[in-house]
């Protein structure tokens, strides 16, 4: 009886704690992405991506490793790194607002590329992880799902359902009433 109770308690440990786990080690498996196929359809990034919100503590924390990955980029123009491959991951759940978090516009679009904005993460990396971090505590309460937002023209999306990206959502401040003034009696 001992036997089953023990079994029955390590299997509810196991489910418990088996999906965290899996999330966190999907985001660690970036590292040994390569090449093209890091971008494919039955890559790790969307089942990642897929995880929505689970995934961004994880993602945030790796933005900051610096170690390099045999994968390219059109919009970088040196390998990646793995936390260029855990930002573009993000970047694909949450909207990331560049100029918010990094005081720097990246405005100039080339491609489908903010020109500059690796190069920024890589002279910035743990300025740049602690930002959105510091973004991110603030702002993931006014975080909604917007379908459709940002979905590249891929196939790899509607395999893994992924309908949008959540974004950022902006109060709106109430108008004010107009004091109405007396109108004055014609003479």
């Amino acid at each position: 009886m001992k036997t089953i109770l023990k079994l029955m308690c390590l299997l509810l440990y196991c489910n418990g704690t088996l999906g965290q786990n899996s999330i966190k080690d999907q985001v660690d498996s970036i590292r040994y992405l390569k090449g093209d196929a890091a971008f494919d359809c039955n890559s790790v990034i969307w089942r990642i991506i897929a995880k929505k919100k689970e995934a961004v503590p994880f993602l945030i924390g790796l933005i900051a490793d610096s170690t390099p990955i045999p994968v390219r980029y059109k919009c970088k123009r040196t390998n990646m790194k793995v936390g260029d491959m855990a930002f573009y991951v993000l970047d694909h759940i949450i909207s990331v607002p560049e100029y918010t978090v990094t005081g720097e516009q990246f405005d100039l679009i080339i491609d489908g590329c903010d020109v500059g904005m690796y190069e920024y993460i890589d002279g910035n990396r743990l300025l740049f992880q602690q930002l959105v971090q510091e973004w991110h505590m603030q702002y993931k309460n006014k975080l909604v799902w917007q379908k459709g937002a940002r979905l590249k023209s891929t196939g790899c999306a509607a395999i893994d359902k992924i309908t949008g990206c959540y974004i950022m959502v902006h109060e709106v401040p109430k108008p004010v009433a107009e004091k109405k003034t007396p109108k004055q009696k014609k003479k």
